[in-house]
C-alpha cells in the first residue's frame, strides 16, 4: 500500500504560486494534468468514467435541453394549439417509452434527447391556463430558475458548513412569514417539510411531545387514550398522521360540519366532552383553513377558544387556504391564525412555487420544541465545537438529508415582492368569484353551483342536455338558493336521477383527457353524486379561458338517456 501511495504522490504535478490577480480556478485552467483513469468495466473507449462529460456532444445535448426548458418557462401566453396533455393509456405509454435501464453501456445522448422530447410531449402541462385539476398550477418563473439552481448546487440542509446561505435564507423567510401570520415580531420556530401531509404529521408528533414529553423515551405505553379532533372534511393526512404516530385511527374523532362544510364549534365541544367522559384525554384540534374539496375555512377563533379551555394543542392546516394571510383583502378568512400553536403552509400551492415547498411554523411560546422533540444528537454530524454550530438546524428535523427547498421560494418572492405575492393570492380568489358568477348566469344551461366559494376552488354540478328534462334536473336549474341543492339530491325522489348524474363526471373527464383541451377534477362527498371542483391557481387565466371551459363542458357532455 505504501508503494502505491508513493507512486501516486510522484505522479502529482508540483504546486506553483498564484499570481496576484489569479484564482485557483485560473491556475487549474493553465495546465490540466493528465489523470490516469480508473480501470473499470464501464469506462469509455478513452478510459474515462462515463459520467465525465465535457465533450462537445454533451455540451450540445445540455444546451438543446436547456433551450427547450427556457422556451417552456417563458412561453406567455401558452400557445393556443398546445394541449394540456396527450392522452395515452398505460400500455400505450409502455410502447412509447423504453422504461428499462440498460445492463451494460448506457444509452447514447441522442436517444436520451428523444426521451426528453417524449417526456415534454406527454407530461401534463400544469402551467397551461386550462389546467384546473389540482391545488397547484403555473409557478413563478424565477422560482423555476431557483429550482434548477438548487439541483446544480445539490447541497443538503443539515449543517451550516454545507448550507450556510440557505440556513440564513430559511430563517429570514420564516421570520417574515410568521410576521405576516401575526406572531409578535415574527418570533417562533419552523421547519420545512416535503409537503403539507408531512407538516401535519410533524404537528401531531410535536403536540404529542409537548403534552407528554415522556413519549420520546417511553412511547405511548401507559398513557390514556389520546384524541385528535378534526373536521369531517379535513385532509386525509390527519388519519395517516394518527396511525404513523402510534395513536391509531380510532383516536381521530371526526367532527360534524355545517351544511357548507365548516367544522361545527358546538359539535367540536360536544365531542371533546364525550371523549373526556369516556376516560380519554383530548390532545389536539386540527382546524382546516381551506378544505381540499369545498375550500371552506373552519372557525379558527372559536376553535382556539375551545383549545385554551381544555388545554389542547391547536394546529391549523393552512396548506391550501393559509395563503389568505398574505392578502389584506382575504385575511378575514384566517382571523385568529396567530393563536395557533402550529400552522401548515404550502408555498407550492397558492403562493406559486414549484413542488415541493411546505412550512410548519410555530408560535413564540413553542420555540425550541422542534429540537427537543426530534433531536437525536448524532455526534458525527452535529459537533458543538465546530464553527457556527449554533446555526445547524438539522437535528430539529426528522430527516437527515433534506433538499434545499428554500432557494426557489426566496428567489420567487424577491422577484415580485410582498405586494406581488398578495396580487397572486387575490387573483386566485377573484377568478373563483367570477367563475361562480358565470355559473349562475348559465344555470338554465345546466351549470348549478353547490355553494358560494370561499377559497379559490368552486364546486358545481353540470347537468347535460340529455338529463335536463328530468324533474329533479329542472328543480336544480330553477333553484336560486344553493343551500337547497344538496338536500334535494339526498332526497328519496332523486335516487335514480343521482345514479345518472354520478356517471356524468367520469364520462366527460375521459373525453377531456382524450382531446387534451383541459383538466378538471370531480369528486363525490357528503352523500352527493359526482360534482366538479375547479381550482384557480394560474394568474394568467382570463375570462376567455373560463368561457372556453364552460363551452367545452357542454360540447364534451355525456350522451345518455333518462326517463322524464
Amino acid at each position: 500500500m505504501e508503494q502505491v501511495l508513493a507512486q501516486s504522490n510522484q505522479s502529482k504535478p508540483a504546486r506553483r504560486k498564484l499570481d496576484d490577480q489569479e484564482t485557483v480556478f485560473d491556475a487549474v485552467k493553465v495546465k490540466k494534468a493528465p489523470v490516469e483513469a480508473t480501470k473499470t468495466v464501464v469506462a469509455s473507449a478513452d478510459g474515462r468514467h462515463p459520467e465525465e462529460r465535457d465533450d462537445e456532444e454533451f455540451k450540445q445535448f445540455i444546451t438543446g435541453v436547456t433551450d427547450k426548458l427556457i422556451d417552456r418557462v417563458t412561453s406567455f401566453p401558452v400557445p393556443k394549439q398546445d394541449k394540456v396533455g396527450t392522452y395515452l393509456t398505460p400500455p400505450e405509454l409502455k410502447e412509447t417509452f423504453n422504461f428499462k435501464i440498460p445492463e451494460g453501456k448506457g444509452e447514447e445522448l441522442a436517444v436520451l434527447a428523444q426521451d426528453i422530447d417524449k417526456i415534454m410531449e406527454h407530461a401534463i402541462r400544469t402551467d397551461h391556463p386550462m389546467f384546473f385539476n389540482q391545488l397547484y398550477a403555473a409557478t413563478n418563473p424565477v422560482g423555476v430558475v431557483g429550482d434548477w439552481l438548487t439541483s446544480v448546487i445539490n447541497c443538503t440542509m443539515y449543517t451550516f458548513e454545507i448550507a450556510g446561505p440557505f440556513m440564513l435564507m430559511e430563517e429570514a423567510v420564516m421570520n417574515h412569514m410568521r410576521s405576516i401570520i401575526g406572531y409578535p415580531g415574527g418570533k417562533g420556530d419552523g421547519i420545512m417539510c416535503p409537503g403539507g401531509s408531512a407538516c401535519n404529521q410533524q404537528a401531531v408528533a410535536l403536540a404529542r411531545f409537548v403534552k407528554f414529553p415522556e413519549t420520546k423515551t417511553k412511547g405511548l405505553f401507559g398513557l390514556p387514550r389520546l384524541g385528535i379532533f378534526t373536521s369531517a372534511e379535513c385532509h386525509y393526512s390527519i388519519d395517516k398522521s394518527a396511525f404513523h404516530c402510534g395513536f391509531g385511527l380510532d383516536s381521530v374523532i371526526k367532527v360534524a360540519c355545517d351544511s357548507n362544510g365548516h367544522m361545527s364549534e358546538e359539535a367540536l365541544e360536544d365531542a371533546i366532552q364525550k371523549f373526556i367522559s369516556e376516560g380519554g384525554v383530548p390532545l389536539m384540534v386540527n382546524c382546516t383553513a381551506g378544505t381540499t374539496v369545498r375550500g371552506v375555512f373552519d372557525p379558527i377563533d372559536a376553535c382556539a377558544d375551545i383549545c385554551e379551555k381544555y388545554n389542547m394543542w391547536f394546529h391549523v392546516d393552512g396548506a391550501w387556504g393559509g395563503a389568505a394571510a398574505f392578502s389584506s383583502k382575504h385575511t378575514k378568512y384566517v382571523k385568529g391564525l396567530a393563536r395557533a400553536d402550529s400552522i401548515t403552509l404550502d408555498a407550492h400551492k397558492m403562493l406559486g412555487t414549484t413542488q415541493q415547498c411546505a412550512f410548519l411554523l410555530t408560535k413564540p411560546t413553542q420555540e425550541d420544541n422542534f429540537l427537543n422533540c426530534n433531536s437525536a444528537c448524532a455526534k458525527y454530524l452535529f459537533q458543538k465545537d465546530k464553527p457556527f454550530a449554533e446555526y445547524d438546524t438539522g437535528d430539529k428535523y426528522t430527516q437527515c438529508g433534506r433538499r434545499n427547498d428554500i432557494l426557489k421560494f426566496w428567489l420567487a418572492w424577491k422577484s415580485i415582492g410582498v405586494k406581488g405575492l398578495e396580487l397572486r393570492v387575490d387573483t386566485a380568489f377573484d377568478l373563483a368569484t367570477r367563475f361562480h358568477e358565470m355559473l349562475i348566469e348559465r344555470r338554465s344551461r345546466g351549470f348549478v353551483p353547490l355553494q358560494a366559494p370561499e377559497a379559490p376552488n368552486v364546486c358545481f354540478f353540470y347537468v347535460p342536455k340529455s338529463l335536463q328534462q328530468h324533474p329533479i334536473a329542472k328543480k336544480m336549474m330553477q333553484e336560486k338558493d344553493s343551500s337547497n341543492i344538496a338536500p334535494l339530491l339526498r332526497s328519496n325522489e332523486a335516487k335514480e336521477f343521482c345514479k345518472q348524474l354520478q356517471a356524468v363526471g367520469p364520462s366527460i373527464k375521459k373525453k377531456f383527457a382524450e382531446s387534451g383541451v383541459l383538466m378538471c377534477g370531480f369528486q363525490s362527498i357528503i352523500g352527493l353524486p359526482n360534482f366538479w371542483r375547479i381550482v384557480f391557481m394560474n394568474p394568467r387565466v382570463t375570462e376567455e379561458h373560463l368561457e372556453i371551459f364552460l363551452n367545452s363542458m357542454e360540447s364534451h357532455s355525456v350522451t345518455s338517456t333518462i326517463a322524464a
